[in-house]
């Protein structure tokens, strides 16, 4: 049999295990949940590149006419002279 004292450590080193492993849990959760969100974002990025490139394509072959989109666009005005604050 244990005497007390000893048992008792025994007993809070379980708690303190049985703690850091609901904390590792927890924290595995939720990095899972943020490695979900990056993944469905990089897709979409993937996505959004694979249109720009074509259409980009599209207006260089000509297949698509963006002339008055481009004439609805104002000038941009003329950069100033630089200074430094």
């Amino acid at each position: 049999m244990l005497r007390p004292f000893v048992a008792g450590k025994v007993s809070s080193a379980s708690a303190a295990t049985d703690l850091i492993s609901r904390i590792f849990q927890d924290f595995n959760e939720k990095i899972a949940v943020i490695d979900a969100a990056i993944a469905g974002t990089s897709r979409l990025i993937d996505l959004v590149q694979q249109y720009r490139a074509s259409l980009i394509h599209h207006v260089v072959t000509g297949k698509r006419d963006v002339r008055h989109a481009a004439a609805a666009i104002p000038d941009a005005p003329a950069p100033g002279p630089r200074t430094i604050d």
